[in-house]
């Protein structure tokens, strides 16, 4: 990836880079690799996203891991308007990527986004009953933080 004249931003015809290609495939290595050479790829919209935001929002768990386990990215990554990994998985309902981080020792899973809104509030209102079981039953989890509207979680 470091060889002159690659660039791992230029889009296909379909308006997708290597990157998303890689993550697509679930191709950790090819991943890897270009996470090397640069720390941040422009998705096909244009705008600047780290690789796990993509991953996420593609749900591709086994890319999600490997960018962690190789310290490439933090568990708590904070992205625009305060939204972290959880919070993604959360409003994308990807179950596998939420046990992930959950099984994570440094997980904030009472991280507040711009909207004061938890990774359990995202689950709830979007009626992600599976997500919502497995982060209730976090050592930690608060239940009744509030979002700016005032809303806290109240169905148990």
């Amino acid at each position: 990836m470091n060889h002159p004249g690659i660039e791992p931003n230029i889009d296909s015809r379909s308006g997708m880079n290597v990157l998303d290609w890689a993550i697509s495939a679930e191709n950790c290595e090819t991943v890897k690799a270009v996470l090397e050479s640069h720390k941040f790829i422009r998705d096909p919209s244009g705008k600047e996203v780290s690789s796990v935001q993509l991953a996420i929002s593609r749900g591709n768990p086994e890319v999600l891991k490997t960018l962690i386990n190789e310290k490439m990215l933090r568990v708590n990554e904070i992205f625009e308007n305060e939204i972290t990994p959880l919070h993604l998985a959360s409003i994308y309902d990807s179950v596998a990527i939420v046990e992930y981080l959950c099984q994570q020792s440094d997980v904030n899973v009472n991280s507040i986004d711009a909207g004061g809104r938890t990774p359990l509030h995202h689950a709830a209102s979007e009626g992600f009953l599976e997500i919502v079981k497995i982060l209730i039953k976090i050592p930690g989890i608060q239940l009744d933080i509030e979002d700016m509207d005032y809303v806290f979680f109240y169905i148990l």
